[in-house]
């Protein structure tokens, strides 16, 4: 099992949520898989990526269906901090690599996932017209469009969502169209 449980050191993470949904509501947990979880921003996209190394011998490549479909969610806190500041996120899974089969049950992989923001499709173009300030205009185009739920639960239901935050507010009055 990967789990820390000597929790008195610095960096050390309690995993709390741990699985892996796929198509048909169909739920395993991986926290006695996982060796490895990278969490990390790209500066050039609007999302989280997050890269999770594994080690199995139930043959989960092999006798579940991951598609494009699947994801994994994860709450994954420190021990010093509230729960609050808890990583509690859904991610898309789009990749798996560098799988290495050892003697015959034994494999070690990489899932790639990101957070739900970059699987959506924003490559949408927007012919309505906007009228507002630029805070009002940015909001709308978010709740319409951009807007996902943040966790999946063991049974495929989404809840919560990701809010926008806008920086530097009030801005001017100005109104556009």
């Amino acid at each position: 099992m990967a789990e820390n449980n000597n929790t008195n050191i610095a960096g050390s993470i309690e995993w709390d949520d741990l699985f892996l949904n796929i198509a048909g509501g169909a739920s395993i947990d991986l926290r006695p898989f996982v060796q490895h979880i990278k969490i990390y921003e790209n500066i050039f996209q609007h999302c989280l990526f997050v890269e999770m190394a594994l080690a199995e011998s139930a043959n989960i490549l092999g006798r579940l269906s991951i598609s494009g479909n699947s994801t994994v969610t994860m709450k994954l806190r420190s021990p010093f901090l509230d729960d609050d500041a808890a990583i509690h996120k859904t991610f898309g899974l789009f990749s798996v690599s560098d799988r290495v089969v050892r003697d015959d049950r034994r494999q070690f992989f990489i899932m790639h996932l990101m957070s739900l923001e970059g699987v959506k499709d924003l490559s949408t173009r927007f012919s309505k017209r906007f009228t507002g300030s630029t805070e009002d205009i940015a909001q709308e185009i978010y709740q319409d469009n951009i807007k996902e739920k943040r966790i999946r639960s063991e049974d495929g239901s989404f809840s919560g969502n990701t809010d926008l935050v806008i920086l530097g507010t009030p801005h001017k009055t100005n109104n556009f169209s």
